[in-house]
């Protein structure tokens, strides 16, 4: 059945793009049904040779029924089998008649089957029209008988060629729907061109099948249960057991707690015991945390009195005396004589630079400007970095200009040598003339 799905599923993608829009659509013209007939099933007429094994039925092996075989298993009944020739005249007994398709019969009896199967399901969603011509329509029950028939003798074969019972019985039902629905109409019609050769045919077939003990047995019989699949059913039945077994716990388990719920509930109504709230424990535990605080100012544990004393014993009166600030008018006072003299210097510095072309005290100049707006009120370390920048500076390139001014240069130093060397050489000529 799944290659067969299969195998529709590509006629219809394979189809012309007019049949594959009428799927979707659902209801089919008689111009949709001409056309896809022709496009598919119509094309060619069948090839009667890929059922010649249907014209003489003593070619292919017959179902007999043999009697019962004592095969040692708990099993009342008979085995269904086949006789076919065999070697020295003797026949071999087959389960069941299998007569496999050649390779190159089998592609396209599928394909010519997925066409008939299709041309009969849409053919199910014809949409009458009161203008659709009578030749039209005639040819379509025709087509239809046709297309009905190539279907039939094609699962026909497809059934002697299926391996396994449940493959057969698929086959069997299929071929009996086709009789009951396009074949067994009770009205006669005639064939389509070119497939009245099949009537006799499916005639033949219906004959075999129908008398076969095997056709009339082969759905009634379940396929063999493996190991694995008789084990996975007792693991589902084990587990549902167990699921069974565990919900009567549960229930059980439940009903015992509900009547030690009533009883405790009884219990409590009988003693009429006040069950404190949420709002009633909060209280309490405020309550509590209050009693604690109470309990440490008694107690002093904070030590709030060594603290009061100690702040008592502080004489805080001194804090109210603005007049009383000698030390911070004689700090002004310091630091004004200090202004003074950094003024001093550095207006000096300055001078100095404006004798200098060379820019060698560059740093000195406009010193006496740097200091004027110098804010008092801002950080110690600021105030400090702003003072001692410039003036630490400009002393340091003053301090290199004087030692370079106070160093002898090589040459006056060459040319104290040289007047130290002649005089040496004057005293010792004059030593040589006395």
């Amino acid at each position: 059945m799944r290659q067969l799905l299969w195998i529709t599923l590509l006629g219809s993608l394979s189809a012309p793009v007019e049949a594959q829009n009428a799927v979707l659509d659902r209801a089919y013209g008689i111009n949709k049904l001409d056309g896809f007939w022709r496009a598919t099933v119509g094309r060619e007429a069948p090839d009667t040779a890929a059922f010649a094994m249907f014209e003489t039925a003593a070619a292919v092996p017959e179902p007999v029924r043999e009697p019962a075989v004592d095969f040692g298993v708990p099993i009342i009944g008979e085995v269904v089998g086949e006789t076919a020739p065999g070697t020295g005249g003797q026949g071999a007994r087959l389960a069941f008649p299998v007569i496999p398709l050649r390779e190159e019969e089998a592609g396209p009896l599928m394909r010519r089957l997925a066409w008939a199967e299709l041309y009969l399901t849409r053919v199910g969603y014809y949409a009458e029209d009161q203008e659709d011509p009578s030749e039209m329509v005639a040819a379509l029950a025709a087509r239809q008988k046709a297309a009905a028939l190539e279907a039939y003798l094609i699962t026909a074969r497809l059934y002697f060629a299926a391996p396994d019972l449940t493959e057969k019985c698929t086959r069997l039902t299929r071929m009996a729907a086709l009789e009951d629905s396009a074949l067994d109409t009770g009205v006669e019609v005639t064939p389509a061109e070119g497939w009245a050769v099949l009537e006799p045919l499916r005639a033949a077939a219906a004959e075999r099948l129908g008398g076969s003990a095997l056709s009339d047995l082969v759905c009634a019989f379940e396929p063999v249960r493996g190991r694995a699949e008789t084990v996975r059913l007792i693991e589902v039945q084990v587990r549902e057991r167990i699921a069974l077994e565990a919900r009567a716990k549960v229930e059980d388990s439940l009903t015992l707690l509900n009547a030690a719920a009533e009883e405790f509930q009884s219990l409590v109504n009988a003693m009429d015991v006040e069950i404190l709230t949420a709002e009633i424990l909060e209280l309490e535990r405020v309550f509590g945390n209050a009693a604690a605080n109470i309990r440490l100012v008694q107690n002093d544990q904070l030590k709030a009195e060594e603290t009061i004393s100690e702040l008592e014993a502080v004489d805080l009166s001194a804090l109210n005396q603005p007049g009383e600030m000698s030390e911070y008018q004689a700090a002004q006072g310091q630091m004004a004589a200090m202004v003074a003299l950094m003024d001093g210097v550095l207006t000096e510095l300055a001078a100095l630079a404006e004798l200098r072309p060379d820019d060698g005290l560059a740093d000195c100049r406009g010193l006496g400007s740097v200091y004027d707006a110098l804010d008092m009120n801002r950080d110690s370390f600021v105030l400090t970095t702003e003072i001692e920048g410039p003036y630490v500076a400009c002393l340091a390139r003053a301090r290199a200009l004087v030692e370079a001014g106070t160093t002898p240069s090589l040459e006056t130093e060459l040319m104290a040598e040289l007047a130290r060397h002649v005089g040496q050489i004057s005293a010792n000529l004059l030593e040589e003339l006395q």
